[in-house]
């Protein structure tokens, strides 16, 4: 199932750009969606004239009787009014330019339902993926509980629904919020660290998501031995903007979450002394400022 959805985000991603005839690239060739010319009969259209109105008219007839492809059909009026203009036949040419806009409204419509289509399918694999990312995090966080005796997966469940309410459409940042303890507390004597990758990697299916959201894992995987200064860790995790919007959720939830007179001082002074980024929602600043200020 997981091949499946790689190969339909890989359908997904290609663009429906022409692809122009390369330097001594075969005429005949399959890879290239040059203009069919009078150098190539067997792709040409016959017929086509520009001379008086009723040409066009019968021209367009033809081209529209052809069988030949919807861009193909549209690369050959242009042509003919391209010819028509040269030779000063405006009349010939706005008959062109009439079935020409009339193709462009049709494109639009393949357009939107591309898009329509596309839409669904990118939708139905997020959710897909959400589900296995979720199982990954639970898998990762087993039998680990909180200070106040609630299991531990509760924390990244909140962080990622306090994520999606300011960030709705950020995918991204809602699946880290899901895996941003996974590394740092995950690991144990039946599930090491590259085990845990390797899930991670097998739970996303765009490969551009994936690239953002194990940079910004690493960036938040706290190694105190490393970095023992929360103010140092705090603002190389504010230096990734994926990283930074769900640190700010993190930060939400442990401040609205029974907080320790510890923590709260540490999370404070450390915000006084390292800058919010400005890639944070107004929205989601005002929610931590909020907690910290009662």
């Amino acid at each position: 199932m997981k091949h499946l959805r790689q190969n339909i985000r890989k359908i997904l991603a290609e663009k429906n750009k022409r692809r122009p005839r390369k330097p001594r690239q075969h005429q005949n060739s399959p890879n290239h969606e040059d203009l069919f010319t009078d150098e190539n009969p067997e792709g040409t259209i016959p017929g086509l004239k520009f001379a008086t109105v009723k040409d066009a008219e019968a021209s367009v007839n033809k081209i529209k009787k052809s069988g030949k492809a919807h861009n193909h059909k549209t690369q050959a009026a242009i042509a003919m009014e391209q010819r028509a203009k040269s030779m000063g036949k405006k009349s010939a040419a706005g008959v062109f330019r009439k079935f020409i806009n009339q193709q462009k409204k049709k494109t639009a419509a393949k357009n939107e339902i591309r898009q329509y289509v596309r839409s669904i399918l990118i939708e139905k694999i997020q959710a897909e993926d959400f589900e296995d990312v979720m199982q990954t995090a639970q898998l990762a966080h087993l039998g680990q509980k909180r200070r106040d005796g609630t299991d531990y997966i509760m924390h990244p469940v909140a962080v990622q629904a306090i994520t999606k309410r300011h960030y709705p459409e950020n995918f991204a940042a809602q699946i880290l919020a899901l895996l941003h303890d996974a590394i740092e507390d995950g690991p144990s004597a039946d599930l090491s660290e590259e085990e845990l990758r390797q899930m991670i990697r097998g739970s996303i299916t765009d490969p551009r998501d994936l690239e953002q959201i194990e940079i910004a894992l690493d960036v938040m995987t706290h190694d105190k031995s490393a970095v023992p200064n929360y103010e140092d860790y705090l603002a190389n995790v504010f230096s990734n903007p994926l990283a930074s919007i769900v640190k700010i959720s993190d930060l939400i939830h442990n401040l609205s979450h029974n907080p320790s007179e510890r923590q709260i001082i540490k999370y404070r002074t450390a915000l006084e002394n390292v800058s919010i980024p400005g890639n944070i929602a107004s929205s989601h600043i005002d929610e931590l400022m909020n907690i910290l200020e009662k």
